[in-house]
Order: C-alpha cells, then structure tokens, then sequence
C-alpha cells in the first residue's frame, strides 16, 4: 500500500523536532510549510478547460458577480472558518 503523503506531514516533523531542541517552533513550522509548498504545488481542482465537461457555465469571474447579487449561494464555510 502507498504511503500517504500529507502536506503536513513536515511541518509536524519540523513542530517536534524544534519542541524537542527548544528552537522557536513557529519560525520552523512556517519555514518547512513554505518549503513543503514550494516543492510540491497542489494543482487546482478544476481549471477553464474542465468547466464544460463539469457543467460550470461561467468563469470564477462571473460566478463572484452573482455571488454579489445573491444569484448563487454564499460558499460554504466549515467550523474553522
């Protein structure tokens, strides 16, 4: 079975492995995310060339437009926010 490989994945390494040298664990945190973001970017879930084949008729343009006019729903926001 592959290995799941999580964003986060260094940024807890870098968290215990600051914790455990008394380093400032949030200077190493962000350090090790920008350089987890830096290496493997996350493609976008859906680009231009797959609106027809998903159904999406406007750009995000447009959709922020109606969204304005409350033609569309406001997104959905989680319990983080």
């Amino acid at each position: 079975m592959p290995r799941m490989n999580f964003w986060f994945e260094p940024v807890i390494d870098a968290y215990i492995a600051a914790i455990s040298t008394g380093e400032d664990w949030r200077a190493a945190c962000s350090a090790a995310h920008a350089k987890a973001i830096k290496s493997d970017p996350r493609p976008p879930l859906v680009t231009q060339k797959d609106f027809p084949k998903k159904g999406l008729r406007y750009c995000r343009q447009h959709i922020t437009k109606l969204l304005g006019k409350k033609v569309f729903p406001p997104p959905f926001k989680g319990p983080l926010g």
